[in-house]
């Protein structure tokens, strides 16, 4: 408790939106080939036109390229200075086609409340709940778990303080405290199933799955082209 409680302070005193966004811009996850070969199988082998996609804190990694078949695509972050550089990547035609919304974490209640709920085949974080103190991940577990439709998976990394590492990381407020164990319990008691979880070379992440079958009734891509008549 006393590890939570600092984290959670920690969390508070590094809101001010300078230092937050500083703090996101420079505290970047590195994925080695492996791992990101890995996810993006992941990824790809649940993406597709049929139902949208959710990435979290997309950041300036490629996985955002694994997913821009889903229909739509919706980017959330903490501040639209943090979104700009995903949406430059893009033309303007696509960019118009990608849904970009800004959370706000501090009563961390209904933060995704502007999104379809129940219609998400999958959503990914990567580098973002590292810094989210327990509660605050537990809000984001139960709001990603509402906007999943059944057989919708979510895929995201986190600090894992059953690790050696991942206690030092909190200790010294690099990342926010938060258990692998305490996350499989909470994530178990909402229903989820546990797909996986791995360590790679110090970088937790896990992959959950809303029970049921991912099923659509979309029956082609909301996409046209426009052509002469003449």
């Amino acid at each position: 408790q006393e590890h939570e409680d600092q984290s959670m302070i920690w969390f508070r005193e590094s809101q001010s939106r300078l230092r937050t966004l500083d703090l996101m811009r420079t505290q970047r996850l590195q994925p080695d080939e492996e791992l990101f070969r890995e996810l993006s199988l992941r990824i790809k082998n649940i993406q597709q036109w049929c139902w949208p996609g959710l990435i979290i804190h997309p950041g300036e990694e490629s996985f955002i390229d694994c997913m821009t078949s889903m229909d739509p695509l919706y980017l959330v972050d903490t501040d639209q200075s943090l979104l700009d550089p995903v949406l430059s990547r893009f033309n303007s035609v696509y960019q118009t086609r990608l849904r970009c919304y800004v959370v706000q974490e501090e009563n961390s209640h209904n933060m995704l409340s502007q999104l379809p709920q129940e219609q998400f085949g999958l959503c990914f974080a990567w580098n973002f709940f590292e810094y989210r103190p327990w509660p605050i991940l537990q809000q984001w577990l139960r709001e990603i778990w509402s906007l999943l439709r059944p057989g919708g998976r979510v895929i995201f990394t986190f600090n894992n303080c059953d690790t050696i590492q991942g206690v030092r990381f909190a200790e010294i407020n690099w990342q926010a405290w938060s258990r692998g164990r305490d996350i499989k319990t909470f994530v178990l008691k909402q229903g989820f199933d546990i797909i996986e979880h791995k360590i790679h070379r110090g970088i937790n992440w896990m992959e959950l799955s809303r029970p049921g079958d991912l099923t659509t009734t979309r029956g082609g891509p909301t996409i046209a082209k426009v052509i002469s008549k003449f």
